[in-house]
C-alpha cells in the first residue's frame, strides 16, 4: 500500500468510483461532528491562516481491475468524512 497526499477536489473530481462496502456502519456524524468541521472550516477562512485543513487519512483498497469500466475503490476508512464533505458542497451549490 503507497499513501498519497491528494486534495479533496482531486478525490471528488476524479473519474474513479468510491463504493462504501456494506460492512461499514451507517452515517452518524451528529451536531457535535459537525461544528467541530464547520470550526476548522470558518479558521481556514482568517487571513491570518495558511495552510490547508487536514481531513484525516481515506483508505481505498481497489476493486478488480475491469476492462473498459471505471475502476471502482472501495472506501474502507473515512466514510463519515467524506460524506459529510460531499454533502456540505451539494448543499453550497444548491
Amino acid at each position: 500500500m503507497k499513501p498519497t497526499i491528494q486534495p479533496l477536489g482531486a478525490i471528488l473530481y476524479s473519474p474513479n468510483q468510491y463504493v462504501i462496502p456494506v460492512f461499514q456502519r451507517h452515517y452518524r456524524w451528529d451536531v457535535a461532528e459537525w461544528e467541530k468541521l464547520w470550526e476548522n472550516l470558518n479558521e481556514l477562512r482568517q487571513p491570518s491562516v495558511t495552510g490547508t485543513h487536514f481531513m484525516g487519512f481515506l483508505v481505498f483498497v481497489p476493486g478488480l481491475p475491469q476492462p473498459g469500466k471505471i475502476t471502482a475503490f472501495h472506501l474502507v476508512d473515512g466514510q463519515q468524512r467524506l460524506t459529510t464533505l460531499s454533502l456540505l458542497l451539494i448543499v453550497i451549490r444548491i
